[in-house]
């Protein structure tokens, strides 16, 4: 499948195999323009049709996307889109999830998306754009352990996982 023995998967189209192959899904989609394919209309398109995205990109201290060159390579699955948003008749402010009710926010500058990353439970808003600079910096070659902790692979570093990411539908 193309992993290593520490269940790391560095290779965009292993991870296609693996999420057709062992997982429940009535279409995979590799989109190999993240940059391009990740906006909000998109997104609001895919996570209304029930569809979920599985995005690499280098893990920062706080789990949100940073970047290191591909030295610190995860994967994060896309759920949601969240808001800020201030009341028009309150001083409050605060968070809320994507609904139909919700079409006057101003998409450019007011949404996150709603991520999880496996070492954590908790699910977490994150900038659209840092996900995508963090997803466009992955080139490291050396960015996986030695060849001897890989099963089944020969392994080519980041360099698959770059600007890609994977629409997955339930």
């Amino acid at each position: 499948m193309g992993f290593s023995r520490f269940g790391e998967m560095f290779n965009i189209d292993n991870m296609v195999s693996v999420t057709r192959e062992q997982c429940k899904f009535s279409e995979v989609r590799l989109i190999s323009d993240a940059v391009s394919f990740l906006t909000f209309h998109r997104l609001k398109e895919v996570f209304s049709n029930g569809g979920v995205v599985l995005i690499p990109y280098d893990n920062g201290l706080d789990l949100n996307p940073a970047c290191f060159g591909g030295r610190k390579a995860h994967w994060g699955l896309l759920i949601g889109l969240a808001f800020t948003f201030s009341s028009p008749t309150e001083d409050d402010v605060g968070l809320k999830v994507w609904n139909d009710s919700l079409l006057a926010v101003n998409p450019a500058n007011d949404f996150f998306v709603l991520a999880v990353h496996g070492k954590s439970r908790f699910l977490r808003p994150w900038s659209l754009d840092e996900l995508i600079a963090s997803n466009s910096q992955l080139f490291v070659k050396g960015c996986t352990p030695t060849f001897s902790d890989f099963r089944h692979m020969n392994t080519n570093g980041c360099e698959s996982l770059r600007g890609s990411c994977i629409v997955l539908y339930s």
